[in-house]
């Protein structure tokens, strides 16, 4: 039988290789300045959940245009979650923006926790993704939502 195998994270040295695009790029670095700026105009206080986060480099967005707003990063690959630390470290955004090892098929969040998640460029990576659309609602505060930006456009949970 023939098992096929797929990455849900991205190891290293392949996440300082993507970090290093990210940072460099000005695509992305528009695409998570548009994100940011859409995030805020919609919340402007509470509790964020950005799952897939990689560096960090939407939080640290976020972060900057809003001190109201705590976010969570979570990433399922060590090396990332790692690079975002260092990141927001050195952008002096440590006390409202965190990350930790995660997945998106298991939450490590109570019921009802976020005021609002999202995650862009993730989603391709989740092997199960309905079990992780159902984990975001879990644990979304009632009449919250959820932002999931796909490879080409972004889809709203509520």
């Amino acid at each position: 039988m023939k098992k096929n195998f797929k990455i849900e994270g991205i190891p290293n040295p392949g996440a300082k290789i993507y970090s290093l695009i990210g940072a460099k790029s000005p695509l992305l670095k528009d695409f998570y300045k548009e994100v940011a700026e859409e995030v805020c105009s919609k919340i402007s206080s509470g509790i964020i959940l950005d799952i897939g986060t990689g560096p960090g480099y939407l939080p640290i967005q976020i972060a900057k245009r809003s001190q109201n707003l705590k976010i969570i990063g979570i990433d399922i690959s060590p090396a990332m979650v790692k690079i975002a630390n260092r990141n927001t470290e050195n952008m002096g955004l440590a006390e409202c923006v965190k990350f930790q090892l995660a997945s998106a098929a298991n939450l490590p969040f109570e019921e009802g926790y976020f005021d609002f998640v999202l995650s862009t460029g993730s989603l391709h990576h989740w092997m199960e993704p309905v079990r992780c659309l159902r984990e975001i609602h879990r644990v979304l505060k009632e009449n919250s939502e959820a932002w999931v930006y796909g490879k080409r456009n972004k889809h709203t949970v509520k």
